[in-house]
């Protein structure tokens, strides 16, 4: 039998580059985790925040949002500047109010910060809307580095899944994958964090509702989970990073004032997300337990390290385990 192999033949596609290139795996160079939100959102990454509706998630986005913008830690975490791209599909004018409200409880103006919003969501289901979302954050790209201290972007939210879908089937593999294409475009052309904010099932209370290839997709996931008065956020998945411990947070109302129609000031009030302090105290004492582990103290010498009952210490240290709450 004659095995040789052909070389192919004149109507063959050839390549001007390439299609792909190998590198020896010792040669390849690798770097630490470029964070944008210490411990929480990477650059260059698809994070998706899912929870039930109502849970905050478009408040904890604004936050994060603001932070990067202003380039102000969140929750004690370094935080890399850059300019932000919100897509909403609710308006311009209702996350105006939500943003001065931030701007009041947290004392940080956001007067010429490279925080920019969208006065619709495009369809990211179809690669024409997606190619125009593309040209319109390049159109803003020169503006931002030379008005905005050289910040380019570097986070792009999108919120919600479902409105970004335009009607399409969020539980068809096919409808998702044209979404999550688009979404990765836009990771691609700028380096960014893409974080798109998907809802909750009915049922499953623990995930992203439709096709699983959402999840499946993503480089990290939050969860935002309502707990008594409070929300419990929590990494559900990361790729190759460490997760941090879950945090609580709880809704604070904000006075604001808007201008009414006659150009009069009117009261009003939006939400903000602060940390629960005393919830944060504990947060931080069970990520002492993961890193006294790691450091060979047992869980007796744990206990006494940070004034905690065995029985706490062994539970956390179960739940680390396990990677749940």
């Amino acid at each position: 039998m004659n095995m040789e192999r052909k070389a192919p033949g004149a109507g063959a596609a050839e390549y001007s580059r390439p299609l792909i290139v190998f590198t020896r795996a010792d040669l390849v160079r690798f770097a630490p985790t470029d964070w944008l939100v210490e411990r929480w959102l990477v650059k260059n990454s698809l994070a998706g925040l899912v929870g039930p509706s109502g849970a905050g998630k478009s408040f904890l986005a604004l936050d994060w949002a603001c932070r990067v913008a202003a380039g102000q830690r969140w929750l004690g975490n370094a935080v890399q500047r850059g300019g932000v791209f919100y897509l909403a599909g609710e308006g311009q004018q209702g996350l105006r109010k939500r943003i001065a409200a931030w701007e009041r409880h947290h004392g940080i103006p956001m007067d010429n910060k490279p925080l920019f919003l969208a006065d619709n969501l495009p369809f990211l289901t179809d690669d024409s809307q997606a190619a125009g979302t593309v040209a319109a954050i390049e159109g803003m790209a020169d503006e931002i580095f030379f008005n905005c201290g050289g910040a380019e972007p570097v986070l792009v939210v999108i919120d919600t899944v479902a409105r970004a879908m335009a009607g399409a089937n969020e539980n068809s593999a096919e409808d998702m994958g044209r979404l999550i294409g688009n979404m990765d475009w836009l990771r691609t052309r700028f380096g960014a964090c893409v974080l798109a904010i998907h809802h909750t099932g009915h049922a499953e209370s623990d995930r992203a509702r439709g096709s699983s290839a959402f999840r499946a997709a993503l480089d990290s996931e939050f969860l935002l989970k309502p707990k008594d008065s409070s929300i419990v956020l929590a990494t559900t998945k990361n790729k190759d990073w460490e997760r941090p411990t879950p945090i609580t947070l709880e809704k604070r109302i904000v006075p604001v004032e808007i201008l009414g129609p006659d150009g009069e000031p009117l009261r009003d009030s939006s939400l903000i997300l602060q940390p629960d302090t005393e919830a944060d105290v504990l947060a931080a004492k069970r990520a002492q337990v993961y890193r006294l582990r790691k450091d060979g103290l047992t869980l007796r010498d744990i206990a006494e390290e940070l004034g905690v009952p065995k029985s706490t210490v062994e539970r956390w240290a179960k739940e680390s385990d396990d990677g749940g709450f």
